[in-house]
């Protein structure tokens, strides 16, 4: 046996460790759609006023134009693109300057919830707000 058929012999270390990474990819991605889920949750309990139903409607899209999501947000592509390119809205790919930037739907709804979520002040893991029926009126 020549010693390059030898180094593709996989030791049982070797299965072990890709069975761990792949435990660990699975884990990851539990852990991605969780988060997603709560920033669906998010966004669905806090905007009942639809400003967000072009994103969490059944039927929608998995993958969004910039210009779409730019024009459904009401804020300028030069923003999103910003966005994109500084890595905010995970996923987010640029298929050339004609196609141009395509957005997620998860990575829409990681970005918008967060983001919503820290502006008002709280987190979904971390949330301690009070119900309506508990806060005092002045």
């Amino acid at each position: 046996m020549s010693f390059e058929e030898d180094e593709h012999i996989m030791t049982d270390a070797d299965i072990l460790d890709d069975i761990r990474d792949e435990e660990f990819r699975q884990q990851m991605k539990g852990q991605r759609i969780a988060k997603v889920q709560r920033a669906e949750r998010y966004l669905d309990e806090h905007y009942v006023d639809g400003e967000y139903n072009w994103l969490l409607a059944s039927d929608a899209k998995k993958w969004w134009p910039i210009r779409e999501v730019a024009k459904e947000m009401g804020i300028p592509v030069r923003t999103l693109q910003r966005w994109c390119l500084a890595g905010e809205i995970e996923g987010a790919r640029n298929w050339g300057k004609k196609a141009g930037w395509g957005l997620p739907r998860s990575g829409l709804l990681l970005f918008f919830g967060s983001e919503r979520a820290a502006l008002a002040g709280t987190e979904e893991e971390n949330d301690t707000s009070m119900d309506d029926d508990e806060l005092e009126e002045d």
